[in-house]
């Protein structure tokens, strides 16, 4: 895959959240996935622009507080009675589980994109649990942090393997802040081929 910054500023570009594991790096690996579940994690981040502080890393996710309530958390109606944000962290969280059974997942290992720069990177996806792996439409999600920002601004960027995220429904809520552009709005610019 090809990252390409179209943008004059330094991108920092690794998974949010914090490795419990003491043998892991601090910086987390984005991730390659099957579309629809980046899809929808690009959709949750425009609705909920906002990243977890403690608890484990989940790639697409974030962190995921370590009390394990989303891997109980029910489908449905009753699921949703937690709330919506809850629920939609919930059926991401299944959804990654399922494609890594499947082998539809593989680590971006992080790095850095200097100004107007572009980085090839190769992808090797884990092993299916079981079986052969099926064909899917891949996609890439990656955070990264604009180092030139005061701020440290983070953004969320996808890109498809056709070229074009699939219809997913939407989770609700806003289109996000300007704080948090995602591949759909405009954001400086950060694209995934």
């Amino acid at each position: 895959m090809t990252i390409k910054n179209n943008y004059d500023s330094t991108f920092s570009c690794y998974a949010p959240g914090v490795s419990t594991d003491e043998k892991k790096p601090t910086k987390l690996p984005n991730t390659v996935t099957e579309a629809a579940i980046v899809a929808k994690a690009v959709d949750y981040y425009r609705t909920w622009p906002n990243v977890p502080s403690d608890g484990i890393n989940v790639p697409i996710l974030g962190v995921i507080p370590t009390n394990g309530l989303l891997e109980f958390v029910p489908n449905g109606l009753l699921g949703s009675a937690l709330g919506k944000q809850i629920a939609t962290r919930a059926e991401l969280f299944r959804s990654w589980e399922q494609a890594k059974l499947a082998g539809h997942n593989g680590q971006i290992e992080v790095f850095d994109l200097k100004p107007f720069a572009t980085e090839a990177k190769t992808v090797t996806l884990n092993a299916p649990g079981n079986g052969e792996r099926k064909d899917f439409e891949a996609a890439a999600l990656i955070y990264c942090t604009d180092n030139n920002e005061p701020h440290k601004q983070q953004y969320v960027f996808a890109g498809y393997e056709s070229g074009k995220a699939p219809s997913v429904g939407g989770f609700g809520g806003s289109l996000g802040s300007p704080s948090l552009p995602s591949p759909g709005l405009p954001s400086p610019g950060l694209r995934a081929n």
